[in-house]
């Protein structure tokens, strides 16, 4: 999917793009991937169990799990990312988080 110049001026004044049910029929496998991460990593920061008191963050999280990681190299993915970056583009890090009420977002 390229992009139209309309979606990359939106993108260029406000930040961020949507996509809604994009992902809508591997959204199950994505779940359970989510899910292994944090089983395979304590279920929570340090590799204690996420309390629900605090957020949980994981880094390089995409990066521990085959089918997060193959989702980088995705159409659905790269053709966005080179439709506003370019094809030099580079994938540098990823996190998982699980937050606890309000978020800055």
């Amino acid at each position: 999917m390229e992009l139209t110049q309309q979606q990359i001026e939106f993108f260029d004044t406000f930040g961020y793009m949507a996509f809604p049910g994009l992902f809508s029929n591997d959204i199950d496998k994505i779940t359970d991937s989510f899910e292994q991460v944090w089983a395979e990593n304590g279920g929570g920061h340090f590799g204690k169990e996420h309390d629900h008191k605090q957020r949980s963050v994981l880094i390089q999280f995409i990066d521990q799990n085959e089918y997060l990681s193959s989702l980088i190299d995705d159409s659905r993915i790269d053709s966005v990312i080179t439709s506003l970056l370019g094809e030099d583009y580079n994938y540098s890090g990823s996190d998982g988080n699980y937050y606890v009420g309000d978020t800055q977002w």
